[in-house]
């Protein structure tokens, strides 16, 4: 009967390439490998608010990942895609 602590430890001490299952998504973004890599990004929606963003898996060495715009309401841009094939009035 160990914590998942401890677990983790013994598993690093051995050298195995594993980490914990998280017990909810909450746990998530203190991971220590998350947070390292930077996965989630905290911005503000326009509509939601305070929101965080996930980063994209896609890396280029020495560019920050940013957000470039929010994330688009239901419906936002119906009208623009659809005039793109000429189906939108």
């Amino acid at each position: 009967m160990r914590t998942l602590a401890e677990w983790t430890q013994l598993d690093a001490d051995a050298g195995l390439p594993i980490s914990p299952a998280h017990q909810s998504l909450a746990d998530v973004p203190s991971d220590p490998q998350i947070a390292a890599q930077r996965i989630f990004i905290d911005g503000n929606h326009p509509v939601a608010g305070e929101f965080s963003y996930v980063r994209s898996a896609a890396r280029v060495d020495g560019q920050d990942y940013r957000v470039r715009r929010h994330a688009p309401a239901l419906g936002e841009h119906t009208q623009e895609l659809l005039g793109e094939p000429g189906l939108g009035g």
